[in-house]
């Protein structure tokens, strides 16, 4: 009987890899299919020095940071603050020169130990990173499969499908984020924190894209470029948005209500263009990188 991993995200995707070395036939249902799993508000994710290291036993290190710096290079003929005074060319250049070492603020530390440097990576990629990994291994990756329930009795555990189908396993495992439908229907309790700010990522063409530098501040929250040409991502302190699933009110509304002002309007929605591959910078390692 296969032992069923609920979230394929990074963490049951790793976990998934893990199973099948020690000899598991783990299964992953994931909910999101296709382009669904492409653009995700805000992204990005660090991985800190431990998650490098560990990523390292896994042989894993070189296409994770090979990934990130085709990431780096996708947005170098996006226009940038000339003043310097850009945070995001700011934070660019930090990770170019491998100065951040693993703190979550993004502060550029220098690791006196000489650990792993920070990473960071797009979730969607490094999840394609670990279901490349995790094929090649023989596990079994089953999209669109959204879970509405999950359930045990004496001799198994079960996830229902959202179109009523009914998986079986020896183990369920949540790895299906901080909404979890395992965590709610098994009862372990999460004490989290309500939401403050609300993020969204559109993927368009700008009608008039020359009035936007990557980041554009204003009394409501910000707007930035993405590192993948044609998204932008807005952040607004406004509390958490209240219904997740209601539709944008207007595409005015994605400029104006954390900046104040409109930049122009989003000409047409598309499908965003793939991110460039072989084309990346080389690895930085600690020997390349100058201290001061």
């Amino acid at each position: 009987m296969c032992d069923v991993l609920v979230g394929g995200g990074p963490v049951g995707l790793l976990l998934a890899c893990e199973l099948k070395l020690a000899g598991a036939d783990p299964l992953v249902l994931e909910a999101a299919d296709g382009q669904e799993r492409r653009t995700r508000s805000l992204g990005l994710r660090s991985l800190n020095a431990r998650t490098v290291q560990s990523l390292a036993l896994r042989g894993l290190v070189e296409p994770v940071e090979r990934a990130q710096w085709e990431m780096l290079d996708a947005p170098a003929g996006e226009r940038q603050d000339p003043a310097g005074a850009d945070v995001v060319a700011l934070m660019l250049e930090i990770l170019r020169k491998g100065q951040i070492r693993g703190h979550f603020a993004g502060l550029p530390l220098l690791d006196p130990a000489g650990g792993a440097a920070y990473v960071m990576l797009r979730q969607d990629r490094l999840e394609e990173i670990l279901a490349e990994r995790a094929a090649a291994m023989g596990v079994r990756i089953r999209q669109g499969r959204a879970v509405t329930d999950v359930a045990q009795d004496e001799s198994a555990a079960s996830a229902t499908l959202a179109g009523g189908q009914v998986v079986r396993g020896a183990y369920l495992v949540g790895c299906d984020g901080g909404r979890s439908v395992v965590r709610r229907r098994a009862g372990f309790a999460f004490d989290g924190t309500p939401p403050t700010m609300t993020g969204r990522t559109a993927v368009a063409e700008l009608a008039d894209p020359s009035l936007v530098t990557s980041s554009l501040r204003g009394p409501g929250g910000l707007v930035n470029l993405s590192l993948v040409p044609g998204e932008i991502a807005t952040i607004e302190f406004d509390g958490g948005p209240g219904d997740r699933d209601a539709p944008m009110a207007g595409r005015a509304r994605c400029w104006c209500g954390p900046t104040g002002t409109s930049p122009g309007r989003a000409s047409r929605a598309r499908r965003p263009a793939p991110l460039p591959r072989g084309s990346a910078r080389p690895p930085v390692r600690r020997r390349d990188v100058r201290t001061t």
